[in-house]
C-alpha cells in the first residue's frame, strides 16, 4: 500500500507500465498493476546499481550499447640505432685469415724487403681475388672483393693499404693526399672495411673509421664491420701464409 491517491497511483503506474517495468491489468472494472518477474528476481541488483551510478554505466542496454574489442598487442617500434649495426673486428675474426690465429710474433712491422705490391698481391691470393687493381690518387679503395669469408658467409670487403713509403705511425691526416681516403673507402658497396699499414696505426684512425661506419649503417640499415691491420697483424699474415707473399719474378720482354 502507498499513501498516494488514486489519481496519482494511476499516473505513476501508467508511467511504469509505459516503461515496461510493471504490467497493467483490469479487474472488476478497476485498473491494477502487477510486478514483472524479471524485476522481482533482480530487485537487489537493480537497487545496488541505483546506489552506484558508475556501475550502472557499465551495463549494456538498448540506449547504452557497449562493444568490447580486444586490440592485438603490438610491440612499440624501437627507434633505429645505426650504432647497433656497427662492429669492430680484427684479422682473427675473418675466416680466410684463420691461420694467423696460431702466429705469435713480437715484430711490429713488415720487413723492409717486402714491397707494397707484394703484400697487396699476397692478400689478394689469400682471398682468392683474381681482379687487377691499379694504385692511383683517386681510387675509392686499394682492393675490393666479394670473396672474403666472414663467420661462414661470403661478404664484400674494401681495403685501404698504406705502403712502406709512410715511415711513421698512421694518423687520419695521412690518409690520402687530401685526407679523404677514408671517405672514399666507405663509399664502396662493402660490408667490411679494413685499413692496413706497415707500422703502428693510431687510435684516432679507428675512431674515424667508427664515425664513417655508423654513417654507412645509417644509410644502408645493414651491419657494417670495420677494423685495422697494423704492422704487427700484417706480419702475422705474412708468417701464416708465406707462399702467398712470395715475390713474383718479373717477366722479361
Amino acid at each position: 500500500m502507498t499513501n498516494l491517491g488514486t489519481t496519482r497511483v494511476l499516473q505513476v503506474g501508467g508511467e511504469l507500465a509505459g516503461d515496461h517495468i510493471v504490467n497493467q491489468t483490469k479487474k472488476g472494472g478497476r485498473v491494477g498493476y502487477t510486478q514483472k518477474p524479471f524485476y522481482q528476481r533482480n530487485k537487489r541488483k537493480i537497487l545496488s546499481l541505483l546506489d552506484k551510478p558508475a556501475n550502472a554505466a557499465k551495463i549494456a542496454t538498448k540506449r547504452n550499447i557497449l562493444v568490447s574489442v580486444k586490440a592485438p598487442k603490438s610491440k612499440a617500434a624501437k627507434p633505429f640505432a645505426p650504432q647497433a649495426l656497427v662492429h669492430h673486428i680484427t684479422i682473427d675474426d675473418i675466416d680466410l685469415f684463420a691461420k694467423a690465429k696460431k702466429v705469435r710474433s713480437s715484430v711490429t712491422r713488415l720487413p723492409s724487403t717486402m714491397s707494397e705490391r707484394q703484400f697487396n698481391d699476397g692478400v689478394k691470393a689469400i682471398i682468392g681475388e683474381p681482379g687487377t687493381f691499379k694504385d692511383w690518387g683517386g681510387e675509392t679503395s686499394d682492393l675490393f672483393s666479394t670473396r672474403i669469408q666472414f663467420k661462414g658467409k661470403r661478404k664484400r670487403v674494401a681495403f685501404g693499404f698504406k705502403g712502406p713509403g709512410l715511415a711513421v705511425a698512421l694518423v687520419p691526416s695521412r690518409l690520402g693526399k687530401n685526407g679523404d681516403q677514408m671517405e672514399r673507402l666507405f663509399s664502396e658497396p662493402a660490408d667490411i672495411f679494413l685499413v692496413q699499414h706497415w707500422r703502428e696505426i693510431m687510435p684516432s684512425v679507428l675512431r674515424m673509421m667508427k664515425v664513417f661506419a655508423v654513417d654507412k649503417a645509417a644509410s644502408t640499415a645493414k651491419p657494417v664491420y670495420y677494423g685495422l691491420i697494423d704492422g704487427h697483424d700484417s706480419n702475422r699474415l705474412r708468417l701464416a701464409y708465406p707462399s702467398k707473399f712470395k715475390a713474383r719474378k718479373r717477366r722479361r720482354k
